[in-house]
């Protein structure tokens, strides 16, 4: 049995970031538009987020369900529901 550390190595924060400007937190989120994907659990995830950083968005693209087109339309619903349309 072998342990496998997730993560990027250390040699990666070695160098400075110089030159660049910061932008707002953003998570992307790209999958398929499926319920078992549970994209309604990272839309909770974000609406959690943006009270410790409110300027946090969040993007969510991909494919949608021709066999369940209402799901699409729950989400939006949901990002209504918590004002998260910005």
């Amino acid at each position: 049995m072998h342990v496998i550390y997730p993560g990027l190595p250390d040699c990666i924060f070695q160098y400075e970031n110089t030159g660049l400007r910061f932008r707002k937190p953003r998570v992307v989120c790209l999958t398929k538009f499926r319920r078992y994907k549970l994209i309604d659990n990272a839309i909770h995830a974000i609406n959690e987020v943006r009270k410790t950083i409110p300027d946090c968005e969040m993007v969510i693209a991909g494919r949608t369900n021709d066999l369940d087109p209402e799901y699409e339309n729950e989400l939006h619903r949901l990002v209504s529901e918590l004002e998260l349309q910005k």
